[in-house]
């Protein structure tokens, strides 16, 4: 069977067409139907085709739990769709909304990275964990503040989210929205109440961070809310003072925490 028929009808959207091949091929047929990357028709169906082709093809053999090379299960595939319709005829057939792939990112993970807050909305409510922790230790939190999302960040809080919770690198929200360069993301976590003197696994508290970044704003906004830089200084009341220029500056993605000294 050739297969770039099969997804060339699966991307028209016609569950009348699905439905004659289905007819015209054996499930043993077509269940080997898979590109380079082992997606299977249904991983395709739910990236580019209707709820109806959808659920028609759920409906013949169960490929909920089959997963491509990267781990993602069909639920995954539709991360980018921002489209309830679809993820609800997967969940309502049998979908996992917690499983994960291979970086154990679940769906929720991807909404806070990309979707919209309806969709977010739609599958905390169907019980997806907001605290599920991915390979790298990362939070939905954490991939919303890394990207800049203070609407999705906020909606996750509203539902449970914990923003002191710390990544592979002991990076808490508060570390990664210094890193994003996010200053009201950063001050929505203080006004959470996060802990502004938190370490990671270096030692660094968000300040230090900061500082190292040159990000003064950030900075200042932090010291203003009492940032220690180490354990025998304090800053002033007015950051104002500090001299960023005697400070060498660094990218956040060059920061290589596993080489930084705890002491």
């Amino acid at each position: 069977m050739d297969i770039l028929l099969f997804i060339w009808q699966l991307n028209k959207k016609k569950t009348e067409i699905v439905k004659f091949l289905f007819s015209r091929y054996s499930l043993d047929q077509i269940d080997p139907i898979i590109d380079k990357n082992k997606n299977t028709i249904l991983h395709y169906a739910v990236k580019h085709s209707s709820k109806d082709v959808i659920e028609y093809i759920v409906k013949q053999k169960d490929y909920l739990k089959t997963r491509n090379k990267l781990g993602q299960t069909p639920l995954h595939k539709a991360k980018k769709r921002n489209d309830i319709g679809v993820i609800e005829v997967l969940l309502n057939n049998g979908a996992q909304i917690n499983t994960v792939d291979s970086n154990f990112d679940t769906i929720l993970h991807f909404a806070a990275k990309h979707g919209s807050l309806d969709v977010a909305k739609y599958l905390i409510d169907k019980e997806a964990d907001v605290n599920s922790v991915n390979f790298y230790g990362e939070t939905p939190a954490h991939v919303a503040v890394k990207n800049k999302r203070l609407d999705m960040l906020e909606l996750l809080t509203s539902r449970g989210a914990r923003v002191d919770l710390k990544e592979e690198h002991g990076n808490n929200a508060l570390h990664l929205a210094v890193e994003s360069r996010s200053v009201e993301i950063v001050q929505y976590l203080i006004d959470k109440g996060i802990d502004v003197n938190a370490q990671n696994i270096a030692g660094l508290t968000a300040a230090e961070i900061a500082k190292r970044l040159k990000y003064s704003q950030i900075y200042k906004l932090l010291a203003s809310k009492g940032a220690v830089l180490d354990a025998n200084e304090v800053f002033d009341s007015d950051p104002e003072t500090f001299n960023f220029d005697n400070c060498s500056s660094v990218d956040s993605s060059d920061i290589d925490y596993s080489k930084l000294s705890l002491a």
